[in-house]
């Protein structure tokens, strides 16, 4: 019984509470915050002429992969560049760099000396499952379920054509067939299914979508898999005069959809593909989104192929015109498991102190976590009251009994690191106070800061943060 009254269960209840209003003029510490208004003068520069020259524009085009080449994008350039130049007149000679923006965190610096090391024996007793001198991850499955769905969800309005089982060359492992992929049969089924099943999709441009097992896999210097393995496909129909537009705007978005999911976005890189001597260059181009760790290592996470059609075989309505023609294709290709490796490691490759693995939220397997110090045998009733409720609102709880009652300070900092280990993005820390206010508070594993928050808050504060 917890000390004669469940709090955590009543508080929802309560519709009388009043909001609690802090009072600025009674701080309890000090701060360097203002605690009036500051009047500050910033110069009008509205009125400063900016010349951008060509080059310029060029070069901002290809690191940001945004199009600048109309009017209004330039005038938005512009306006952005101006309202900058407001703090252009700050004097900030002999003003130090900010290492941190909290004022009563203490920092520990350190000299740059290799202090620790050769520990891969003390780290493999971590995992449950090893082989050799390597983890067995027995959440990977869930991972890149996860990530299947993510694919699914991309691009709505496209065509889901199932699955199918291919030994052809639909997925080619040599350059030269990535292009042949149009002769497939394959194909040709699904082109005919979208006519058949999708009449009011049929027409450019359209997307086309379906997941393939196969036998081949892609070419991987990094990792090597067993067959069979899953392709998900993407098929992008698109008349033929607009072809590199849309080739160029899908590099564009499939580079940010995978940058979304990373630990350190800056890793992937779009690289061109030189192209056979049999391919006619004026029909056919090739890219790999590549995702990069170090200097010598890459990995090509997806495949984009753009095949001009000839013939009357494929016909298309375009859309706009009405006129018939034969497509362009871009062809989309993910192999599952070498995408969910590469983000793996990803997660893994980050450069921190911490040993942590900085899976993004939405593809965690386990989505939060519950810790606490038992207090008196009163903490489990908590937990299992907590864990009822986040499972019911959808969340991914870690396995097991989706909690962990420690008896120390030192278990539960332990627990802690094992969590990060695991890639859990959130742990709700419950302690005494909890049961007597409702307060607890929520770990971020990625800046390891915690915030204090109301149990009447879950679980929507923890599905908004999710929704991200």
């Amino acid at each position: 019984m917890l000390r004669n009254i469940r709090f955590y269960c009543k508080i929802a209840a309560r519709t009388d509470l009043k909001a609690i209003k802090l009072d600025f003029k009674e701080l309890r510490h000090k701060t360097k915050v203002p605690q009036t208004p500051v009047d500050t003068d910033f110069p009008d520069t509205t009125a400063n002429k900016v010349d951008i020259d060509t080059k310029t524009i060029q070069l901002l085009e290809r690191l940001s992969l945004v199009d600048l080449d109309s009017e209004q994008a330039l005038a938005t350039l512009k306006s952005s560049i101006q309202f900058a130049d407001k703090i252009a007149h700050i004097n900030t000679d002999n003003v130090r760099p900010l290492y941190t923006v909290l004022e009563n965190q203490q920092l520990q610096l350190r000299n740059d000396e290799v202090n620790e090391g050769d520990c891969r024996v003390e780290l493999l007793k971590n995992a449950k499952l090893t082989d050799e001198d390597y983890y067995l991850l027995e959440h990977g499955h869930a991972y890149a379920e996860l990530l299947k769905q993510q694919w699914l969800s991309l691009r709505p309005l496209a065509a889901h054509l199932g699955n199918s089982d291919s030994t052809e060359a639909s997925v080619s492992s040599t350059h030269l067939r990535r292009f042949a992929f149009a002769s497939s049969k394959g194909f040709q089924s699904n082109f005919e299914q979208l006519v058949r099943e999708h009449p009011r999709k049929a027409k450019c441009p359209t997307l086309l979508k379906h997941l393939c097992t196969s036998s081949a896999c892609l070419p991987n210097p990094f990792f090597s898999h067993k067959p069979p393995v899953t392709h998900l496909i993407t098929d992008f129909l698109v008349e033929p005069y607009r072809a590199l537009e849309h080739f160029y705007n899908m590099q564009r978005e499939s580079k940010i959809w995978w940058m979304r999911y990373s630990s350190n976005p800056s890793r992937y890189r779009i690289v061109a593909r030189e192209l056979p001597a049999e391919v006619d260059a004026k029909d056919c181009q090739a890219i790999d989104i590549m995702s990069c760790y170090g200097e010598e290592c890459s990995v090509a996470v997806e495949q984009l192929s753009l095949v001009k059609l000839h013939g009357d075989d494929f016909r298309l309505p375009d859309a706009r015109t009405g006129q018939t023609l034969p497509p362009a294709v871009i062809r989309s290709v993910i192999e599952l498991e070498t995408a969910t490796c590469a983000l793996l490691v990803d997660g893994c490759d980050h450069a921190r102190e911490t040993q942590s693995l900085l899976l993004n939220r939405v593809l965690a397997p386990y989505q939060c976590g519950i810790a606490c110090q038992e207090v008196d045998g009163e903490m489990a009733d908590l937990c299992l009251h907590i864990k009822d409720v986040l499972l019911r609102a959808g969340l991914r709880l870690c396995q097991g009994d989706g909690y962990a009652l420690t008896e120390d300070a030192s278990q539960l900092r332990e627990h802690i690191k094992k969590s990060d280990k695991m890639g859990v993005p959130y742990t709700l820390l419950l302690s005494e106070q909890t049961l007597q206010n409702g307060l607890l508070q929520l770990r971020n594993r990625d800046t390891r800061l915690a915030e204090t928050i109301h149990i009447s808050d879950l679980p929507n504060y923890l599905l908004n943060i999710f929704k991200l």
